[in-house]
């Protein structure tokens, strides 16, 4: 029990990295650079996936003496799924909901948090 909680902290710590990371490249390249914000959306989350991938691996599961091809091809497959659910889950609240983009941000990195708790610590990192 003790280690799952410690495993999920470091998981938080490792996914919060990611959404400043991911929040500050979406900014910087839809209000400064003028790229589309779904573009922009796009390169945020999957620069910030990639930091995470190599946070998880070498932190918060510790698993960085296992094969790292089989980790990234499952660690793909997931971001694919993420990033359609994040598109997904944005594209419904700031189009459908009229809620404000980077709130429709928040509520999919929020809801796909722990979709990929879930699969990142059941497959990507076993």
């Amino acid at each position: 029990m003790y280690s799952s909680i410690i495993l999920l902290i470091k998981f938080t710590i490792a996914g919060l990295s990611g959404v400043i990371l991911n929040f500050l490249t979406t900014y910087i390249l839809k209000e400064f650079l003028k790229i589309n914000k779904f573009i922009s959306n796009s390169i945020g989350i999957s620069l910030a996936l990639f930091v995470n991938f190599l946070l998880n691996r070498n932190w918060t599961f510790n698993k960085n003496h296992e094969i790292i091809s089989t980790q990234i091809y499952i660690y793909l497959i997931i971001v694919l799924i993420s990033i359609f659910f994040n598109h997904a889950i944005v594209y419904l609240c700031n189009k459908r909901l009229n809620i404000n983009f980077y709130f429709s941000k928040c509520i999919a990195v929020f809801l796909i948090f722990f979709w990929n708790y879930y699969m990142h610590s059941n497959y990507t990192f076993i």
